[in-house]
């Protein structure tokens, strides 16, 4: 892939920067590659392809020299005007939503070619997995970078005088969050632990303007204990009347019995069902 006189590899206008031959740029095999050095496109697309490669073969993330070489790539790409991305690529340090503005530059632009985009999807893979290592996604590697803001990571928060467990998406910004957690105050003073409950589901976006009417919508009781729960979302009490009667014609009274545990598992891939603080809370999935 040779770049044109407008237009290098990433298919941005560079506005003349030169390309250095890697022999020139004094960097040797056990460096990081990533101190601004190599600045020959090719040099760089065979180490990120490499890195690629080998992340893609064992199903993996690829490598934090990957990840920052693609990061050096991109800042090429943007003519060093993303401080963020540069320097990610110098230390392997940085914050993802900073690093992330300045790729979605390129990921938004239409010259920009289908590899370039599958490099930052891999860098926004590497990143959110850095900073969230415990969440994880269906599906295979890497993640769609556009999705990536959106994915929903945990938190925690103050609310109403006690730690309330959340989901909010992974770019929401430090004031975004103080309005929201804002937003949550009320509710949770009008709800109380139910809606604490409903917060900490997997699913659930605490962000959402509507959160209150989804909780409605959602809540479907509390009960004391995950057998009442169970007993009250299936028809397991009727059942077990009729399977007693069934039992004692013949003969067999208290040797058959309905698998409790059986009948939770299968009840749960309806309903979230949540301990909190003594009580248990059932949602609609």
């Amino acid at each position: 892939m040779e770049p044109t006189d407008k237009h290098n590899i990433y298919g941005v206008e560079r506005h003349g920067r030169r390309e250095r031959p890697l022999e020139e740029t004094q960097v040797d095999d056990t460096d990081l590659h990533m101190e601004g050095g190599i600045e020959n496109a090719a040099a760089l697309e065979d180490i990120i392809g490499d890195g690629i490669a080998e992340a893609t073969n064992e199903e993996r993330l690829i490598d934090q020299i990957t990840a920052r070489t693609i990061a050096r790539a991109l800042t090429h790409a943007l003519d060093d005007d993303s401080p963020h991305l540069d320097g990610f690529a110098r230390t392997g340090v940085g914050r993802r939503i900073d690093i992330e503005q300045e790729y979605f530059e390129l990921y938004t632009d239409a010259r920009t070619p289908t590899i370039v985009r599958t490099w930052i999807d891999w860098l926004a893979t590497f990143l959110f997995n850095r900073d969230y290592p415990d969440v994880k996604r269906d599906g295979g590697l890497p993640y769609d970078a556009a999705a990536v803001p959106e994915f929903l990571v945990p938190d925690s928060a103050s609310i109403g005088g006690r730690v309330a467990f959340l989901r909010r998406p992974a770019s929401q910004t430090e004031l975004n969050r103080s309005q929201m957690i804002g937003r949550l105050e009320p509710l949770v003073s009008e709800v109380g632990d139910a809606f604490r409950a409903y917060l900490d589901l997997d699913d659930v976006d605490a962000s959402q303007p509507d959160l209150l009417d989804k909780f409605r919508s959602d809540f479907a009781g509390d009960f004391k204990s995950v057998a009442s729960a169970i007993d009250a979302v299936t028809e397991i009490p009727g059942w077990e009347r009729q399977l007693r009667s069934w039992a004692i014609e013949r003969g067999l009274e208290g040797m058959v019995f309905i698998d409790r545990d059986k009948l939770e598992q299968l009840a749960r891939e309806t309903w979230d069902i949540v301990d909190y603080r003594g009580r248990c809370y059932v949602f609609d999935k």
